[in-house]
């Protein structure tokens, strides 16, 4: 077996989807400037239980149009004419939840702005009266946050790529509660469940499935989205510092003593009258062999790196190249070379061990000789 010591930073690597998100829950709460005001990609794969309507869904689209707004003491119901008139879609006032907040249409609102996103404008709009909106029966309604807040969706949101999934029956087998941990403590905490609120989470199949009013959904998605981009953030650091590494020089020695062919065993005693000079005789053939074993040690191990210089990386092992460097340690080879060219001398050293153990006459200083085995 091939016995290898590494000298050097060992490094770390993300191998598993709670390592991931421990970097992410250090990483959340760092300003991320890309994630403002901006919609979550089509890869987010938000899925709502009730599929919406055509117009329902162009409400969507158009409520993430950029618009310029300038409201200036404009009666509520005026510039909700203006709006619908702009986006193109049906808006309309909930007259009940305008009466139970005491709210007449002709309330005066101001709001200037260029080029926000209409749901932004609709949102900023509507929170100084305490109003807010949902999109339900092929019209956007302006209702009281009250009433906003007793209508639920159902949403699937595919999370599939924040884990680390090698095969299709991981799926089965996700650990989602540091992802739930990090969602409800951070978007609506006080809404969900665990602390009495009506919010419901569970994780299925690569998915969360939420159970939420529309003001906590539109908050998931960009924190979904935010998620990705740190963790995108993330994974480029981490192959960036790979790559450096990997033109690190380390150092290794890798032992070649399976490679160098057993000594020969000790002639036995012939009888009682030559004991003792048996003795000294075999003492002395011991001190040979020794001497013999060292020197075929250090020949074996001068043949393989001559070996492995002229096939891995040869412009690398030139005199006074820096940082790099090779030398014979009896029956062991130090080498200081980058991480990169070092596995490629593991797989040669790997491939002489497996030549060595076959019946092809690879050998070292007998029979064929070094290479009659048919490596490469």
């Amino acid at each position: 077996m091939l016995k290898i010591v590494t000298c050097g930073y060992s490094g770390y690597s993300l191998h598993s989807a709670n390592s991931l998100l421990f970097l992410l829950l250090l990483a959340i709460s760092s300003p991320v400037a890309e994630c403002q005001e901006k919609t979550p990609s089509a890869e987010d794969s938000v899925l709502s239980l009730v599929e919406p309507t055509e117009v329902e869904k162009r409400i969507e689209t158009q409520l993430d149009m950029a618009i310029d707004v300038d409201f200036n003491r404009t009666a509520l119901s005026t510039a909700v004419e203006h709006l619908s008139d702009e986006l193109k879609i049906p808006i309309s006032l909930d007259e009940e939840a305008l009466k139970e907040e005491s709210i007449p249409r002709a309330t005066e609102v101001t709001f200037a702005r260029k080029s926000v996103r209409a749901r932004v404008a609709l949102s900023m709009l509507l929170q100084p009266l305490s109003l807010t909106y949902i999109v339900r029966d092929d019209t956007l309604l302006i209702t009281s946050i009250g009433r906003a807040e007793a209508v639920h969706e159902t949403k699937f949101y595919d999370v599939s790529d924040l884990f680390r999934i090698e095969h299709p029956e991981d799926l089965q087998n996700l650990d989602y509660d540091m992802l739930i941990d990090l969602l409800t403590t951070t978007v609506a905490p006080e809404s969900w469940s665990d602390v009495g609120g009506p919010g419901e989470i569970q994780g299925w199949n690569g998915m969360l499935v939420v159970r939420q009013t529309r003001a906590v959904h539109e908050q998931l998605q960009p924190f979904l989205a935010r998620l990705r981009l740190v963790r995108d953030r993330i994974l480029k650091r981490e192959k960036e510092r790979v790559v450096r590494l990997d033109d690190e020089p380390v150092v290794r020695v890798y032992n070649l003593s399976a490679l160098i062919d057993d000594a020969p065993a000790l002639p036995a005693p012939k009888g009682d009258g030559e004991a003792k000079r048996d003795v000294e005789s075999a003492a002395k053939l011991a001190l040979e062999i020794r001497k013999d074993r060292r020197q075929q040690a250090e020949d074996v191990a001068k043949q393989v790196l001559e070996v492995i210089q002229q096939y891995v990386a040869p412009g690398s092992w030139k005199e006074g190249e820096a940082n790099v460097g090779s030398k014979v340690v009896g029956e062991s080879i130090v080498i200081r070379q980058p991480r990169e060219i070092q596995r490629e001398v593991e797989k040669v050293i790997e491939a002489m061990h497996t030549a060595a153990e076959g019946d092809n006459g690879f050998g070292f200083g007998g029979g064929g000789g070094f290479g009659g085995g048919g490596f490469f």
